[in-house]
């Protein structure tokens, strides 16, 4: 398979054109997308190419940019939603929760709503209490929401073109401390991966050990969900040592570098949660 290498953030804007070529229902919208190019450059162009009509840029209100795009998705449009900071869907709730992931069920899957809504989550770039969270494990909770996290720039084309394809509400979150990272990107514009567990369950059935990883709060964090589907499923027999965690400390994220590194896990942290995994402490 032919690739190019990338970071997060030009793969981001390639997944999203070439969607928008290919589909012109497909647009754009949220805060600063447009002249500016993104407030972390994630449409750089866009707005030149495509134009005011799909790339639109709306007022400081994400409730409302969230329940526009929820109403313009059930007409038909596929619309894509820059919320900026995941901390900022605080705001939007009521329309991605009560109104974009219960609509298919209650009509009885008459009423789609194809909507992606991309969330720069995640710490480690000083950005403080109020824009550093990771709130995967809120939306997970839902039924009727998909939530993904692309790991490397290939995932985040192939998952990024599979959510805005997708026929229902899809939260993506795009790492702000991984947007200059860069990676072999396949060019194929038809290049998408489908959502599944089994890549965790296999994993587990090869190595025998897990150690899972984020930088969200501990206590109910979505890496507990994962270890809960690794202790049901066929691979929990593999295991021979504890399943363990590395996460966030449970308080705000502090502004001060070196207060927000202690609060995070760092290789050094990683390390010895390994260690400990491999030692059975």
């Amino acid at each position: 398979m032919e690739t190019k290498l990338m970071s997060f953030r030009d793969t981001i804007i390639l997944a999203m054109s070439e969607e928008m070529r290919r589909d012109e229902n497909v647009l754009l919208m949220g805060e600063d997308v447009g002249v500016f190019g993104g407030d972390f450059g994630t449409s750089v162009g866009m707005l030149e190419e495509f134009g005011p009509e799909r790339v639109r840029d709306c007022p400081i209100s994400e409730a409302a940019i969230s329940g526009a795009a929820a109403g313009a998705a059930m007409t038909g449009l596929r619309p894509i939603v820059d919320m900026t900071f995941m901390d900022f869907s605080v705001i939007a709730m009521d329309a991605i929760v009560n109104q974009a992931a219960k609509t298919r069920y209650m009509f009885g899957g008459k009423g789609q709503v194809p909507m992606t809504i991309r969330c720069a989550a995640g710490n480690g770039v000083g950005s403080a209490a109020q824009h550093s969270q990771s709130l995967e494990s809120w939306f997970t909770h839902i039924p009727g929401l998909k939530v993904v996290a692309p790991g490397t720039p290939a995932d985040m084309k192939g998952l990024l073109k599979s959510s805005i394809r997708d026929n229902n509400p899809v939260i993506i979150l795009e790492y702000k401390s991984e947007f200059n990272q860069k990676g072999e990107v396949p060019v194929d514009p038809d290049y998408t991966i489908p959502l599944d567990k089994e890549i965790i369950i296999n994993s587990v059935k090869k190595t025998g050990k897990v150690v899972l990883v984020n930088d969200a709060h501990k206590t109910s964090g979505y890496i507990g969900e994962i270890s809960a589907i690794i202790s049901e499923s066929e691979a929990f027999d593999y295991l021979d040592a504890p399943i363990r965690r590395c996460a966030g400390e449970d308080v705000p994220m502090p502004y001060a570098q070196n207060l927000e590194n202690a609060m995070i896990p760092t290789v050094e942290s990683i390390k010895e949660v390994i260690r400990k995994t491999y030692n059975k402490e």
